[in-house]
């Protein structure tokens, strides 16, 4: 499964769609900190999902906070409402 977050996060960044929204805002903030910011259409929502669960525990390794329920509820949101 690391093969797949790594997946995820490699390439050139792209513009992330609405840009602008208070879920890609979020999504910039709590994901760019470590990588470059996949485009949510890279993935399935469910797809996405368990990525998340893979960059949390990531996190924990860390030592860095980890994202409240409702920040993880926004940046899933986001991400599959612009997912493929």
């Amino acid at each position: 499964m690391s093969v797949l977050a790594l997946a995820a996060c490699a390439g050139a960044p792209t513009p992330i769609p609405d840009s602008g929204s208070a879920g890609a805002r979020l999504y910039a903030e709590r994901c760019s900190a470590c990588h470059s910011l996949p485009h949510p259409a890279r993935h399935t929502p469910a797809q996405w999902e368990h990525l998340l669960g893979v960059m949390e525990r990531h996190m924990a390794e860390r030592g860095m906070g980890p994202l409240a329920p409702e920040e993880r509820r926004r940046i899933l949101a986001y991400l599959a409402a612009h997912a493929r």
